[in-house]
């Protein structure tokens, strides 16, 4: 009995620990697919982003459309999906749906798995070091200058709105018909300065909700992930003096 006791005892260790092996090797499944899912997301938001801008400067508004509204919504949910930490418990079909989706994207795509393999080791020994943060960090300085603009300029328009008040008035109370032309000729000069504040205040803000998003959907600075700060410097620097 203390024999057959103790090999019940084994059996179990036994059982136990491939089960352990077994989950360890599930879970670097998981994490694998989920690395070469979120590279390939990377890889197409990159391709769709240059695309788009060609079919801005070819004036192919339909494509854009499609780009803008369609693809890139598409294939950012998947980016921020794929960058997902894994859950502490999961089973093997959550794995083999996500693997599915990922090699169904790359035959739909016709995209080089082995590539963007290369893509992903390169990007995890970069790290800090690539591109991708000097980006991030440009659109944070970026934001916050814009922001200390508008702050400036939304303080100057609270300013023309309250002389605004004080020429409307004065109009009001004129009394000569030579008094009453000179002040409504001064209401709209001043307008005139509202209109070109308010068009410098909207162009801000178009461009402040654009880096904001940049920041928070990440994947506009991720794609620089795959190059290091000193080559993008180079890049950079090059195209100045191309330009």
């Amino acid at each position: 009995m203390a024999i057959i006791s103790k090999l019940l005892i084994l059996q179990d260790l036994w059982l136990e620990k491939t089960f352990r092996r077994n989950k360890l090797e599930l879970k670097e499944r998981y994490e694998d697919i989920l690395l070469l899912g979120k590279e390939l997301s990377l890889h197409l938001l990159e391709l769709f982003q240059k695309e788009n801008k060609k079919a801005i400067d070819y004036n192919d508004l339909d494509k854009s459309k499609t780009l803008i509204s369609e693809l890139i919504p598409k294939f950012e949910k998947l980016f921020f999906e794929f960058s997902l930490e894994i859950p502490e418990e999961f089973e093997e079909d959550e794995v083999e749906k996500v693997e599915e989706l990922v090699y169904k994207i790359l035959e739909e795509y016709d995209l080089d798995e082995e590539l963007l393999w290369e893509k992903v080791r390169l990007r995890l020994s970069l790290g800090e070091n690539s591109g991708s943060s000097v980006v991030k960090k440009l659109f944070e300085i970026q934001l916050k200058d814009l922001e200390k603009s508008l702050n400036s300029f939304l303080s100057i328009e609270k300013e023309y709105f309250e002389k605004e008040k004080k020429l409307e008035k004065a109009l009001a109370d004129c009394i000569q018909a030579d008094e009453e032309l000179e002040a409504f000729e001064k209401l709209r000069e001043h307008g005139k300065k509202i209109d070109e504040l308010d068009e410098k205040i909207v162009k801000l803000e178009e461009k402040i909700n654009e880096l904001r998003y940049n920041l928070e959907s990440r994947w506009p600075y991720e794609i620089y992930g795959t190059i290091s700060k000193e080559k993008l410097y180079e890049e950079v620097k090059n195209e100045k003096h191309s330009s």
